[in-house]
């Protein structure tokens, strides 16, 4: 951006002198926008509208983008990563000691990293009581609390630390402005942690913001953060004196960049990449923007061929003109400064509005994407992110530069042969010269060859080849998918172009038996003949305007159908509320913490505790211990299973009771590396995700019952992956992988899902255990932030519209302008009125409707493409996305486009029906 903002200083810089110079050149270019003041109109608005979608499409990912930094650097600052203690082999579930704590500092001060904290932390629950009624108020799960020594963390992070208070007590507890906002708490005022033994009472000495130190949240990314003095940490996590838990290593670099791309190499020890981790979780929020800059990309390219497509035809228009200059003593030099000083006024006026109007726009797209990124955000990864509108002066800057040089660099180059040709040749009439051209018969053979090979494009998008390597260019998926589109939509126009010569004598042969519509068929397509790359340019128009229109419909619709049809205990197999935990619970465990024969009785119908672990071979797959509870409310359907047994209940029965036979998904089988069977024996990798380097130990079982995975099921591994006895999943996990548990929770009919959700969650918290999660709440959030955002951009490509109907208003105008002879010498030869008007109104609504056509189509296909790969890039979604085509919505596209074709074209038609049988007799006006 800095580069076109040079470029554009420059351009400014010599216009401005041109300016200067040449006071009555810079006159008479103000006169003649002034005398052209409708086509100056349409040409400033469909420019300004094109600048102002790239300035407000910057404007957004700027604003998205920095409000992520700021949430990065609240949360880390100088952290860029930690050791944990319990992921890391040699200590086996220990902490680090003194010696540990050397050996890393040691290995890993060659790299970039300067600055090491040990600290002592744990996650757990703080909840604010009533100490008179002895009831919860409010809780606070999963939060990040943890001690260290402030002389060392000075070392890390000075900023952060000098916000505490001098010294914190053993009964004292320092709380982030998150977790005291959510607890409702000030200075002063009493809190409890449960230790699993007991409550432990806490005074809060401070709340501070989260700047760094004070904003960590561990590398599981807990809800808020709480500082402790360090012996209470060692006191609640179990910790052995002297031990810490993690070691929080930071750098001193300024940039984002050096933090978020540093490697550091400590040997065998694990480290978390936080800093990286965060940033890669929060660019999801990012991910769908850049397409408003695609889009903008594509409507600035249609702008481009609108300025092009007028100073063309200004070219033609007022060659004689420019001749007569000439003649009377005007230098070539004078007619090109001309010519740029009218693109120059029309480039500063167009980038001024367009820029104004980008900001405003900026700040009404992400005033109306800003709550469901948020409530997304938030329910998908626990991260409350502040999105705010910031307006950057440098963007400005840069998308007024962007407009000034576009425009100004199309009429530099436009200017070089109007001011170049010869008095003689200026003062020819402009028709003149294709009075006597020959029909050729390598037009049509060109248009033939390139509609093959669009139809040779069509076919091999269809390959399966083709959609493997899409499915495999996540990174640079958006550019291959518009650059093929971009591909089909220009060889689609240039076939037309270079077919219209058949196409038109096969439409007029129809039409001999009609005389009327004859003539006026053939007046229409005169000139689309003669002005193969006018023709080709007001078709451009329409086709890119078009094809973001419909891309984003069909994008819409077919999201809209597949995530309008959720149900919540279908995707988790008959549960309303699911919850995840890092160690082994069971059913009656769970039930006994949360009270079910007491006070949440009313909320809970059934509860299963399954444990469990991950498939590392897999995306969200997992091996499943399951035991009576669990088989007897199970609503997962079994596809197929061995034909000994009478039904389903009996295969889930018989997993229970035999542990050599297991129950697997049909997802597992489908994407597994070899073909497995009812029958067969299936291998089932046991290791350890965290420690990559372990070696993998493989447990042979009968498959027995194939489980089929809905439609709504594809977020939720605990629908997903292999189901085993219990004894068997302890058996395999011995010694090789630490087994964590899935909680199922059925709500009675009639009870609301939020209500039971709020009042179970109390009690987890006081017994230490993170909230539960809705699926049905997190599936509206996310669906409602697609629709929202697809509909948003649905409209930010329709306001592409106006520059497609400006430029056709224009040329239209100007063809009136353009042939005012010719329209008078058919005037005076009998030609009526009507048949005038019938022409000019067929030519434009001809290149409208076709234009439109070729966006349709095009549009409607790439959104295919982009669906197809976008929903298959993991190798399971693929299947599970019907694609919905929009039919009425594009009707009504299609009709809107050509009735705003066909009124634009009628007012220039009308203009025409005014030209007088005198115009003939002019030479120059």
């Amino acid at each position: 951006m800095m580069f076109i903002s040079v470029l554009a200083f420059l351009a400014i810089t010599y216009f401005i002198v041109l300016l200067v110079k040449h006071p009555h050149i810079r006159r008479m270019a103000i006169r003649r926008l002034w005398q052209n003041k409708t086509a100056s109109f349409w040409t400033i608005s469909g420019a300004s509208i094109a600048i102002a979608m790239i300035a407000s499409s910057m404007l957004l990912l700027h604003s998205v983008s920095t409000s992520v930094d700021k949430v990065v650097e609240e949360r880390l600052g100088p952290i860029i990563g930690d050791f944990p203690a319990d992921l890391q082999p040699s200590l086996q579930g220990g902490g680090f000691s003194h010696h540990d704590v050397q050996d890393i500092t040691s290995k890993t001060s060659w790299t970039m990293a300067d600055t090491w904290l040990p600290i002592v932390g744990l996650e757990g629950t703080l909840f604010s009581m009533d100490e008179e009624e002895g009831e919860v108020v409010n809780s606070l799960s999963s939060t990040f609390i943890f001690g260290f020594s402030k002389s060392e963390a000075q070392k890390l992070d000075r900023i952060s630390v000098d916000l505490l208070p001098e010294k914190i007590a053993d009964n004292e507890i320092v709380l982030s402005k998150t977790a005291a906002d959510q607890l409702e708490v000030e200075p002063g005022a009493n809190l409890y942690y449960f230790d699993g033994v007991k409550n432990i009472k806490l005074k809060v000495a401070a709340v501070v913001p989260e700047a760094g130190l004070t904003g960590y949240r561990g590398y599981r990314n807990a809800q808020a953060t709480a500082i402790v003095h360090i012996d209470s940490a060692r006191a609640w996590s179990v910790t052995a004196k002297d031990a810490y838990t993690n070691l929080l290593i930071g750098t001193s670099q300024p940039k984002k960049e050096d933090r978020s791309s540093l490697y550091i190499d400590a040997g065998a020890w694990e480290m978390v990449y936080v800093h990286a981790l965060l940033e890669n979780t929060l660019s999801g929020s990012t991910k769908l923007l850049p397409v408003f800059t695609i889009a903008s990309l594509t409507a600035l390219a249609t702008a481009f061929a609108l300025i092009f497509n007028v100073f063309k035809m200004i070219a033609v228009e007022r060659k004689q003109e420019f001749g007569i200059l000439r003649a009377i003593g005007m230098t070539r030099n004078d007619v090109k400064f001309l010519i740029r000083m009218e693109g120059f006024f029309y480039a500063c006026m167009a980038s001024i509005i367009g820029t104004s109007l980008g900001t405003g726009l900026a700040y009404l797209l992400l005033y109306k994407l800003n709550e469901v990124l948020e409530n997304l955000m938030m329910l998908e990864e626990g991260i409350a992110v502040g999105y705010r509108f910031l307006p950057d002066v440098g963007i400005l800057f840069g998308s007024f530069s962007l407009g000034v040089l576009i425009i100004g660099l199309s009429v530099f180059f436009l200017s070089m042969p109007i001011g170049s040709i010869s008095i003689v040749e200026a003062l020819k009439p402009h028709g003149q010269k294709h009075s006597h051209k020959k029909k050729t018969k390598v037009l049509p053979m060109i248009g033939l060859f390139l509609f093959m090979l669009t139809i040779w494009l069509f076919v091999f998008t269809r390959l399966s080849g083709f959609k493997q390597f899409l499915n495999d260019s996540n990174a640079i998926l958006p550019l291959v998918v518009f650059g093929v589109a971009f591909v089909l939509v220009v060889l689609l126009i240039c076939s037309v172009v270079f077919l219209l010569g058949p196409f038109v004598q096969g439409l007029l042969l129809l039409c001999r038996a009609f005389p009327k519509v004859y003539s006026a068929l053939q007046m229409a397509f005169r000139y689309p003949l003669i002005q193969r790359v006018r023709t080709g340019l007001i078709i451009t128009m329409f086709a890119f305007v078009m094809f973001l229109t419909s891309f984003s419909a069909i994008f819409s619709e077919t999201m809209n159908g597949f995530f309008g049809k959720f149900d919540a205990r279908i995707a988790t197999g008959g549960y309303d509320l699911i919850a995840n935990y890092p160690d082994r619970y069971t059913t009656e465990e769970l039930r006994s913490l949360l009270e079910i024969a007491g006070e949440n009785s009313e909320y809970v119908d059934t509860i299963v505790a399954v444990p469990g672990f991950d498939m590392p071979e897999f995306y969200n797959m997992r091996v499943h211990g399951v035991e009576q509870d669990f088989v007897k409310e199970t609503a997962i359907p079994l596809v197929d299973f061995d034909s000994t047994f009478p039904n389903e209940q009996a295969v889930w029965e018989a997993v229970i009771s035999n542990s050599e036979s297991i129950i697997i998904s049909d997802l597992a089988l489908k994407y597994s590396i070899e073909d497995y069977e009812l029958g067969d024996r299936y291998p089932i990798m046991v290791t350890d995700p965290h420690h990559l380097d372990s070696e993998p130990v493989l447990v042979e079982k009968t498959i027995i019952g194939i489980a089929n995975v809905e439609d709504e099921s594809h977020s939720y591994a605990a629908v997903r992956g292999v189901w085993t006895s219990m004894d068997s999943l302890v058996d395999m996990s011995e010694n090789q992988v630490k087994l964590d548990t899935t909680l199922l929770i059925k709500v009675p009919n009639g009870i609301n899902v939020n209500n039971a959700k709020v009042a179970l969650e109390e009690t987890l918290a006081t017994h230490n255990l993170a909230g539960l999660e809705n699926p049905k709440e997190r599936f509206e959030a996310g669906t409602t932030f697609l629709r929202s955002f697809f509909t948003i951009f649905e409209g930010f490509n329709a306001m592409a519209i106006v520059i497609g109907l400006a430029g056709l208003m224009i040329v239209m105008l100007r063809v009136v302008k353009e042939r005012r002879q010719t329209i008078g010498v058919l005037r005076s030869i009998g030609v009526s009125s009507e048949n005038i008007y019938a022409s000019i109104w067929t030519e434009g609504l001809f290149l409208g409707v076709t234009g439109t056509l070729i966006g349709l189509f095009a549009g409607s296909y790439s959104g295919i493409l982009m669906i197809e790969a976008f929903m298959g890039s993991d190798g399971v979604e693929q299947e599970l996305l019907a694609i919905q085509f929009p039919y009425l919505k594009l009707i009504i596209y299609f009709v809107g486009a050509c009735l705003l074709s066909a009124v634009v074209s009628s007012v220039a038609a009308r203009q025409a029906m005014k030209v007088s049988p005198v115009e003939a007799t002019k030479y120059v006006s």
